[in-house]
């Protein structure tokens, strides 16, 4: 279904170009450090570990000193779409400059551009030299081992469902960190995604660890739990603030063990959720599907309520309940770029 494969030459240039140098300046330098390595320019497979070389020189000469905490690879799988999987409203860490998309997960500078089914990463993080394990967080969180061409081909069966896939096909259900997905979805009440997107990436620059690149990680929880409301003031999140501090200390002091959430019955799960101030069956419901990937999760606001009424009146046949989550994902994206909506509420 989807394979890794080494990074070759060509991504050298791709790597520097993006980071602002000229064509000019970085081809001879990429040319040398290849005659140097004896190697071609032209791509070679299997060289992952001496392109990575060159680029650490280059990179130590012009001042990118983090280079040395960056893992390359390629992934190839033809069921994956970054453009509408990470622009389809269920997370908020991830931006696109030209071909680029840039996020951080698991406390790792992730960069992704996708060419058809091929999709090359930058990894930086602390622990590059463990890149078996990158690779495997990498394919865990874009949900590469389940087989979505089985799932779609069952939703095809139905009209609503064909139309929505075929409108957008590609969404995968990220495997994102639960503590995450919860305070961001708790952000998410009542607002807009620009806005979501600017209070998270405030709580991250304000709380958050900082990177190797300059970036910064997703606070832990023990981390805001001590924190006041007007501590949190600056990220400008209103009353939402008062939610956030709740649901840290109730998972730091260990009263909500997000991880008994994986496994723990479904009702039980979303009546545990909402102790936490703030949280309703949705914001459960999306902590659930996002962050602990209960895929027969459907998460329900006043907007998909009514695309629910008016484009499936009878709900979900047996089959697809397993993939609930999924479904709803499809129907959001559908409705919400079918009617220009933006809110996630």
């Amino acid at each position: 279904m989807f394979k890794t494969v080494d990074c070759p030459a060509v991504f050298l240039m791709t790597f520097f170009t993006r980071r602002n140098f000229t064509k000019e300046k970085i081809t001879p330098m990429i040319t040398n450090d290849c005659r140097a390595a004896a190697l071609s320019t032209r791509p070679v497979l299997n060289s992952t570990d001496l392109y990575a070389k060159i680029a650490l020189n280059i990179g130590k000469r012009s001042g990118l000193n983090y280079l040395s905490k960056t893992v390359w690879f390629d992934i190839e799988d033809n069921t994956l779409r970054l453009d509408i999987t990470l622009d389809c409203g269920q997370c908020f860490r991830w931006e696109k400059t030209g071909s680029t998309w840039r996020g951080v997960i698991f406390g790792k500078s992730i960069s992704a551009v996708q060419s058809g089914g091929n999709i090359h990463f930058e990894v930086i993080c602390a622990d590059a030299d463990n890149k078996e394990s990158i690779r495997a967080m990498i394919t865990d969180y874009f949900d590469l081992k389940t087989d979505y061409e089985t799932v779609l081909a069952k939703f095809k069966q139905m009209d609503i469902l064909r139309r929505a896939v075929e409108f957008a096909p590609g969404i995968h259900i990220l495997r994102q960190e639960p503590w995450e997905a919860l305070c961001s979805f708790i952000i998410s009440q009542n607002n807009n995604i620009p806005r979501i997107k600017g209070i998270i990436s405030r709580l991250c620059e304000s709380y958050g660890e900082e990177l190797p690149d300059g970036s910064f990680g997703f606070p832990a929880s023990r981390r805001l739990a001590p924190l006041s409301a007007e501590d949190l003031s600056p990220l400008r999140s209103g009353f939402r603030a008062k939610y956030i501090l709740d649901a840290a200390r109730k998972i730091s002091d260990g009263e909500i063990n997000l991880n008994a959430l994986y496994s723990a019955p479904l009702d039980e799960c979303v009546t545990r959720l909402q102790t936490i101030k703030g949280v309703g069956p949705k914001v459960a419901a999306c902590a659930l599907l996002y962050g602990l990937h209960r895929m027969e999760c459907f998460p329900l606001d006043v907007w998909m309520k009514r695309a629910v009424r008016e484009l499936l009146p009878d709900g979900l046949p047996d089959e697809l309940l397993p993939y609930a989550g999924l479904a709803q994902q499809y129907l959001f994206h559908y409705t919400r770029m079918t009617y220009g909506k933006q809110r996630v509420d």
